[in-house]
């Protein structure tokens, strides 16, 4: 497992993953401040040291599942401030948050060129 996650740790990020339907992200983007930021960054980055992940520039359908399952219960290494936190969103909300988040831009030396593809899939 640690030779896959320091393979999957090298990858380039792409550079257009999938995104909602961009209809709410003025709501989404103030949700993500008034929610997010503290524990995963004005850019989504997060804090390897305090285990809070990267989620900028995920895509949105990953996003989307990992937020149901946080808040469901169904993962198990959630932070519980989190699972609390979400409890509240509404479907709206949780859409708006995570088409936003997924928009969010990594650092150029993370991001792959345009025209990327995972090698594992060609």
């Amino acid at each position: 497992i640690a030779d896959v996650a320091a393979y999957m740790q090298k990858l380039k990020m792409n550079p257009t993953p999938g995104y909602g339907d961009g209809k709410d992200l003025e709501h989404g983007k103030k949700l993500y401040a008034d929610n997010c930021t503290r524990c995963h960054g004005a850019d989504g980055a997060g804090d390897k040291e305090k285990f809070y992940p990267r989620i900028q520039a995920q895509h949105y359908n990953y996003l989307l599942r990992q937020y149901q399952w946080i808040k469901e219960g169904k993962r198990r290494n959630a932070n519980p401030d989190m699972m609390k936190q979400i409890q509240t969103f509404t479907d709206r909300d949780t859409k708006a948050v995570l088409d936003y988040v997924s928009r969010l831009k990594p650092p150029a030396d993370l991001t792959a060129p345009k025209g990327w593809k995972n090698p594992d899939f060609q």
